[in-house]
């Protein structure tokens, strides 16, 4: 449990988890609404999957299975259990204050995680601006949990998890990570790969709830860097998978436990957090708000004795967002008299800085200061035995 500021284990506590982190990872350690929705079809297409004809996709929980009918070198590759490469797709984040600005530089250039006025000159000039102007301020916020981004760390122990579980049941598989604003890069995964002469790759997001702006963004850099590189392995891509029974289990769980730890006769409101998104993704026919409610819906089922809201947080950017901002709802609790709070940061699969700082320091003092006396969120998944549990079985029959 990540405790907020000015409780046991808040920001010194902070830096001591991140420490402990990193010395497990030594060698030979183990403002719209979302209701508010244009249906387009066009828009749901995902950019740049056209890897060929042979790698037509079905969907299961998000897996893009190759076609019975596909021919040639992918379908043999693909019918045998030759070695797989899995790219761990995420976000990424700077590892030491001085990553920060080439950090903010990156993420504000893309103009499909987010898209400033003025198309790409406007994006490009807006962009520096907002970085320039954000930097000294998020240097602070990594400064308060430790100096840097965990995220490198947690998706390096889960990596490892999931390929210790598949070569367990068998499979001989590889991993690499593939950060899309930082480093490792989605080259430096491929050259990885490429080097342990991997037979076919696999890419699993770590964003179980598919947007353009994050996992689709993430795809498409995938497209480009094979291109650039000259990669010819079959590829297949397991973009989405909110709703894998194994996921929400182990989201259960944390919740579970989390609530065990209110006092005796506590009735605790649940904060489901999301991380935000501009409105125009969601006007443009993207998924993620229905894909975030989907498995609210399933992790609160086996909760139905407590009150629930959703918020969505993490709002940058002079764009109209989707809302409510968990900040608004955060005020409107405490006026109804809410004095007990869990938080599940649902779109987040590991710790990073939106959940020990924004949500464990910003949100907690925010909250205890309108009388929420007892804010609390659950554990991130991070290398929860279960969650790599459940990546394992989403991987496996791919391997088949």
């Amino acid at each position: 449990m990540q405790f907020p500021s000015r409780h046991p284990g808040g920001r010194a506590g902070a830096r001591d988890r991140f420490r402990r982190l990193f010395r497990r990872l030594a060698p030979g350690a183990r403002r719209g609404t979302c209701r508010e929705r244009v249906r387009r079809p066009h828009a749901l297409g995902h950019r740049g999957h056209g890897a060929g004809a042979a790698l037509r996709a079905e969907r299961l929980h998000g897996i893009r299975r190759v076609s019975e009918r596909a021919g040639g070198r992918e379908a043999h590759l693909l019918a045998h259990r030759l070695k797989t490469g899995i790219l761990l797709l995420n976000l990424g984040g700077p590892d030491r204050l001085e990553s920060v600005r080439p950090f903010l530089l990156r993420l504000f250039k893309d103009r499909e995680i987010i898209r400033l006025p003025g198309g790409r000159i406007g994006q490009a000039i807006i962009g520096r601006m907002i970085a320039y102007g954000r930097t000294k301020e998020v240097q602070e916020n990594y400064r308060k949990i430790g100096g840097g981004s965990p995220i490198v760390a947690w998706s390096t122990l889960q990596g490892r998890g999931l390929a210790d579980r598949l070569r367990a049941r068998g499979h001989d598989v590889e991993y690499a990570l593939a950060m899309r604003y930082w480093n490792p890069t989605t080259d430096d995964a491929l050259q990885e790969l490429e080097g342990k002469r991997v037979d076919r790759l696999l890419a699993l997001t770590l964003y179980p709830h598919y947007s353009v702006a994050s996992t689709g963004s993430s795809v498409g850099e995938l497209h480009r860097a094979m291109k650039r590189r000259g990669t010819k392995l079959p590829l297949d891509i397991i973009d989405r998978w909110y709703d894998h029974p194994g996921y929400v289990e182990a989201l259960v769980q944390r919740t579970r436990a989390a609530l065990a730890g209110f006092p005796r006769g506590a009735r605790p409101t649940i904060l489901v957090s999301a991380h935000g998104l501009p409105k125009h993704f969601i006007d443009s026919g993207d998924l993620y708000c229905d894909h975030i409610e989907a498995t609210m819906k399933a992790v609160l089922a086996r909760f139905p004795e407590h009150p629930h809201v959703l918020a969505y947080q993490s709002r940058v950017g002079p764009v109209p967002w989707i809302g409510p901002s968990t900040d608004q709802v955060i005020d409107r609790l405490a006026e109804a008299g809410v004095k007990d709070v869990l938080v599940i940061p649902i779109s987040f699969v590991s710790d990073h800085v939106e959940t020990l700082y924004e949500v464990d320091l910003l949100y907690g003092d925010r909250a205890r200061a309108r009388g929420i006396s007892n804010f609390r969120r659950i554990d991130s998944l991070n290398d929860f035995p279960p969650f790599l549990d459940a990546l394992a079985d989403l991987v496996e029959p791919r391997l088949a």
